[in-house]
């Protein structure tokens, strides 16, 4: 008998902790794609979605109906913050962006532009104190996207695809592309924390067999 693998288990018994990179990838994809997740993170990540799951019961519905926009943070390493800004420009200005991507069903060219609210333009250090590639502010751009859920789903590297569609901008290495946060937008254009509500009905929250976790 084949033993079964704990991140297949991990995925199937908390679904909505976990997100699909796409509207292509399936939750078998996920727990494939997680299996370079060493045992030694078991004990961890079983204790970090058992707490989560206590800390914050949905009340309103699943999780992906709460969630239609990501904020994205990539850095263009070896683009100048102007090369930068006269790309973003171009492909804000755009009414149409088509790029290509190699999905399941084949190659499929669909409309990077249309799912993107906003790009900010700066090289300012991540803002979560991380270290950013190993280069200085001065040798990359950062831009900032903010991307509504469609489908396909439009990924980083599909806006750098559009970005080189249309301004023929080329990062001098793999760009790196961290998502900052996800939720609903409002018209003012703030994020809404998808589980902000959940917090406040729970209110604080113990977990059994750790000491009480006040719910932020």
């Amino acid at each position: 008998m084949v033993a079964q693998d704990w991140r297949g288990d991990l995925v199937r018994a908390y679904p909505d902790l976990f997100e699909l990179l796409s509207d292509e990838e399936s939750f078998s994809d996920l727990t494939d794609r997680i299996r370079e997740v060493s045992d030694g993170w078991r004990d961890l990540m079983e204790r970090a979605c058992a707490r989560i799951r206590a800390a914050v019961e949905a009340h309103g519905g699943a999780f992906a109906d709460r969630v239609d926009v990501s904020l994205w943070r990539v850095e263009l390493p070896g683009v100048s913050e102007e090369e930068a800004r006269a790309a973003v420009e171009a492909f804000m200005a755009a009414g149409e962006v088509p790029v290509a991507r190699m999905t399941k069903q084949g190659m499929r060219t669909f409309d990077a532009r249309a799912a993107v609210v906003d790009i900010t333009v700066g090289n300012s250090p991540d803002p979560r104190g991380s270290a950013p590639s190993e280069v200085t502010p001065a040798g990359y751009a950062i831009i900032e996207l903010v991307v509504r859920l469609a489908s396909p789903t439009v990924r980083p590297d599909d806006v750098l695809s559009g970005l080189r569609v249309v301004a023929a901008l080329e990062p001098k290495s793999p760009a790196r592309a961290i998502r900052l946060a996800q939720g609903t937008l409002t018209a003012a254009g703030d994020f809404v924390d998808p589980l902000s509500a959940d917090r406040d009905a729970a209110g604080p929250a113990t977990i059994s067999g750790a000491p009480p976790t006040a719910v932020e």
